[in-house]
């Protein structure tokens, strides 16, 4: 119920600044008082029925209570509680609402502690089990043993036989220098481990994704300035999908003085794109599909062509670190490269007339499956706006790389999503678009498209396996073609699920993999309800 109270709270602050009483404003929303009151207490949800009521009457944009953030801070708080390390502090809900309310500020800083905490307390455990390793160990103090003994051997033998001639003191140098620099390299090894080098992380708590994320829900991922010199640059190049990529190649090396080379691909799983600099040159994998090779090279000139716009985005998000600072440059980049390939104006024509078909979509504007779905999720342009959608995307070990809550879902912020969503039974079938509606606790439901996606395999390395999900409000379901056939008032084939099982308020859930955060514990050490076997 945290979403509805906080939502119906902004509906109280609204009635009391314009100075009406419950019964004036329930009038001038024709509702019931008693509906109103309830609204305004969290015990009903706040439909688009109401949104639009609230609108036509106040003059008030629904997206104002559709993308809040007070939701999204009392998510990351309750995901902070959920902790093992509060076990028995026995917070509630209404404590976490009066704390958003009065105070997001500590809120936030609550929230970026625990993150810098989780993040160092992850990076000590992996430098553990790395040390632990014995095979590790062993070899690297073998190797120290085998170098030392040969070179103490060495410096002994030109140390005691003066006589040797030459030739014979030169092969002994030569020896030295080369197993000194053999134990160098061990040693620097070593040091490496420890302080974050050959991949190991060192002891950062930054968290340069969550700054990302929050960045991308703040502009509601519609950026007006990218999206308007993509277009320009479209309208330039005059050609249409088919004939895009070759325009874009040559543009890239008239403009710039850098050519694009398809390469061959080898038994080692390789980086699929590369930009190299110096030799003036973008290398794309034989293994990219066209979709992929012409979203790179959009990609790469938006980068070269239009980096003032990102760098005058990203002063906004003053990032703390150089890697959210990369990170976030790269999703500028990717987001200039939808724009270019599918144009907002005749994409979000396209998307309303075929009513958001994937697949025709994929086909029209020759992209692929999860290029779409992430397009669909930037039409937020103000007077233009489409279908508000939420997007998802998991690996087959349920880890998060991708999240947008446009719809208003909540999703975690850290850890797995709640394993009853589709995305998860999307690698059951894969390729197939699964559907289906989730309800979430306090009664919104929503109507959910997942299918799997793969990267790029060959023989000798697996290919990357995906699934995205992609969904909206039940509101809006009609305007997808996926609908269609599907009882979408048939309430008992809804799917109850929750964000996670840390904060699910669902104690007779049997996929339960953690006890909720806000439920007791009954004699036997299971929550009050727990129905696992």
């Amino acid at each position: 119920m945290a979403e509805t109270s906080l939502l119906g709270s902004k509906v109280r602050r609204l009635r009391r600044q314009r100075g009406l009483t419950q019964v004036e404003m329930a009038k001038r929303l024709q509702l019931s008082t008693s509906y109103l009151n309830l609204i305004e207490h969290g015990r009903r949800p706040l439909t688009r029925a109401v949104l639009a009521k609230l609108d036509r009457a106040f003059g008030v944009d629904p997206a104002a209570f559709a993308d809040d953030q007070e939701v999204r801070q009392l998510d990351g708080l309750a995901e902070v509680f959920a902790d093992p390390i509060f076990r028995g502090i026995g917070l509630e809900h209404g404590e976490l609402r009066t704390l958003v309310g009065q105070s997001p500020s500590t809120c936030r800083a609550v929230v970026e502690l625990y993150r810098a905490y989780r993040d160092a307390r992850d990076d000590a455990q992996a430098l553990a089990e790395r040390l632990s390793e014995g095979s590790f160990l062993t070899t690297s103090a073998h190797e120290l043993r085998t170098l030392m003994t040969s070179i103490r051997s060495v410096a002994e033998i030109l140390r005691d036989y003066e006589d040797l001639d030459a030739r014979k003191r030169r092969q002994f140098v030569d020896v030295l220098v080369d197993e000194s620099g053999q134990l160098t390299a061990v040693i620097n090894q070593m040091l490496h481990l420890v302080s974050g080098g050959d991949g190991w992380p060192a002891l950062d708590a930054t968290t340069p994704a969550a700054e990302v994320d929050e960045f991308i829900q703040q502009h509601e991922n519609h950026f007006t300035e990218i999206d308007a010199v993509a277009e320009a640059l479209r309208f330039t190049a005059g050609v249409g999908s088919p004939g895009l990529y070759d325009w874009l190649v040559r543009h890239l090396s008239t403009e710039h003085g850098i050519s694009v080379e398809v390469t061959e691909s080898n038994a080692e799983a390789g980086p699929l794109f590369r930009f190299d600099p110096v030799g003036r040159r973008l290398l794309l994998s034989e293994l990219l599909a066209p979709p992929s090779r012409r979203f790179q090279v959009a990609r790469q000139i938006g980068l070269l062509s239009f980096g003032d716009i990102f760098d005058r985005l990203l002063a906004e998000l003053q990032p703390r670190t150089g890697e959210a600072r990369a990170v976030c440059r790269d999703m500028l980049a990717s987001y200039f490269a939808g724009a270019l390939t599918m144009p907002y104006e005749p994409f979000r024509q396209a998307a309303l007339e075929s009513r958001h078909d994937i697949d025709r979509l994929c086909a029209r504007f020759d992209a692929s499956f999860e290029q779409v779905c992430h397009r669909l999720c930037t039409l937020q342009r103000p007077g233009a706006r489409g279908v508000p959608f939420h997007f998802l995307r998991v690996d087959v070990a349920g880890n998060v790389s991708k999240r947008y809550t446009g719809s208003g879902i909540r999703i975690a912020q850290s850890g797995s999503v709640c394993p009853r969503w589709n995305v998860h039974g999307a690698f059951l079938s894969p390729g197939t678009i699964q559907r289906h509606v989730l309800q979430m606790p306090g009664g919104l439901a929503y109507f959910c498209l997942a299918r799997t996606v793969a990267g790029p395999g060959g023989e000798g390395f697996p290919a990357t396996w995906f699934a995205v999900q992609i969904g909206c409000e039940m509101s809006r379901a009609r305007d997808m073609v996926y609908s269609d056939g599907f009882d979408l008032g048939d309430e008992g084939a809804y799917v109850p699920a929750g964000v996670s099982c840390r904060i699910c308020e669902r104690t007779n859930c049997r996929q339960r993999a953690a006890a909720p955060i806000f439920q007791r514990f009954a004699a036997g050490g299971a929550p009050d309800g727990d129905t696992r076997h």
